[in-house]
């Protein structure tokens, strides 16, 4: 049986923060490096529980199964410049032109005038498909 694939879904700035820590710490729980590659030293040869938060590329690159978004465009700048930043798929860290300042109502209207829903429910459609058993996901 197909292991089961976990999606997580980092919405804000809090979200964001904590789906960063997250990803550095499933990272050193899988033996995965900043860039993507498996530190074979470490891992145990039969392991294959990291598929469950990671898709590996074509050249062996894992990539984790998450969607970031924020209308901040500095939080996804931030994502990028950590030590796991060329980690993220780009087109996962979603950023938009301005910060709604922690109001609701403001973040409402900008998420329907930039599309914001459209543009994260594309990208949990496409990140669904490259799973063969999806279990569920995480949403922070």
């Amino acid at each position: 049986m197909a292991q089961k694939e976990c999606i997580c879904i980092n919405i804000g700035q809090a979200g964001c923060q904590v789906g960063s820590a997250t990803w550095e710490l499933f990272c050193h729980e899988h033996n995965i490096k900043p860039d993507g590659s498996r530190d074979v030293d470490m891992a145990i040869d039969d392991d294959t529980t990291y598929t469950s938060f990671f898709s590996e590329t074509s050249q062996g690159q894992h990539v984790p199964r998450a969607i970031f978004v924020d209308t901040d465009p500095t939080t996804r700048d931030e994502i990028f410049a950590s030590d796991y930043g060329r980690l993220f798929h780009p087109e996962h860290v979603l950023g938009y032109k301005q910060d709604c300042k922690n109001n609701f109502f403001e973040g409402r209207s900008m998420a329907s005038q930039y599309k914001i829903k459209d543009d994260v429910m594309d990208r949990v459609r496409l990140a669904v498909d490259l799973c063969s058993n999806l279990q569920g996901f995480f949403v922070f």
